[in-house]
């Protein structure tokens, strides 16, 4: 009796392992005949030189956990946004859900990225705080069109905005060269953007760097899954695939390769 209590005991846990191991979120994924299309956007070290970062990681992760074809390719960031609303895209990467996206796109966060602020030097050493910030009125601050940076980030910029102090630009890499070419005195940047970009650009200077909102939590970034594409209940098995590279450490393995490694842990969503 207790030999075969034994057994059944023990078969029932190494089935309850595998399922663990095996979760139906990937069976559940159907892929189609066709292969997805993904758009990807340079971004730091989120994704650059056309082929490498956290973001093509995560997708090459993705064909390899699923078994589905997914063609990705290098495209602006307003034209995803726009193909995605247009259902000529499947799906993006390191988007950020606003009301006006989840008209056409579902949105599974895996990360979450808090941005500080960036200070070149002609910011006098005084100026700690975004209220000593906004007093100084010959001071200008660069942005990123359409970015999402923060519920307090942006309602600061706001404030700069009805004070015509803010200057904006198409992409990351643009807004950090008007930073070192003195054309803005200050921009929000997040770690994955900066560890790129400072060194790339060979700042002769590094910016001074503070968290001016500690208190505010990281934006969640993720995929972007067309609705003209996906179901609701396609996205819960998406969710579940990404819970899954969470949980068995995958996405901190990723995001180790290209981040210090207690950065990669607050990227952690």
């Amino acid at each position: 009796m207790k030999g075969n209590w034994f057994r059944t005991t023990l078969i029932g846990c190494i089935c309850l392992i595998f399922s663990y191991l095996s979760p139906v979120s990937i069976a559940a994924i159907q892929c189609p005949e066709k292969a997805w299309t993904a758009g990807l956007y340079e971004h730091g070290v989120l994704f650059f030189d056309g082929r490498s970062g956290i973001d093509q990681d995560i997708i090459n992760e993705i064909r390899h956990r699923t078994g589905c074809k997914i063609y990705s390719s290098l495209m602006p960031r307003a034209r995803i946004w726009y193909d995605l609303e247009q259902a000529n895209l499947d799906m993006s990467v390191s988007g950020v859900e606003t009301p006006e996206r989840l008209l056409f796109a579902w949105f599974v966060p895996y990360m979450q990225m808090k941005n500080i602020v960036l200070l070149s030097p002609e910011v006098p050493l005084s100026v700690q705080q975004p209220e000593e910030f906004l007093l100084r009125s010959d001071l200008r601050f660069g942005a990123v069109r359409s970015f999402k940076h923060g519920l307090l980030h942006d309602t600061f910029l706001q404030q700069l905005t009805t004070q015509n102090r803010v200057l904006y630009y198409t992409d990351s890499i643009t807004l950090f060269k008007a930073l070192k070419q003195g054309r803005v005195q200050a921009i929000f940047a997040q770690s994955p953007v900066y560890r790129r970009l400072l060194p790339q650009l060979q700042f002769a200077v590094q910016p001074r760097m503070l968290d001016w909102y500690r208190q505010e939590q990281g934006v969640p970034h993720g995929l972007v899954l067309a609705k003209a594409s996906f179901t609701q209940p396609d996205v819960e098995h998406w969710r579940l695939l990404m819970e899954e590279l969470k949980r068995d450490g995958t996405l901190l393995k990723i995001y180790s390769v290209y981040l210090p490694q207690q950065e990669a842990e607050a990227l952690i969503w």
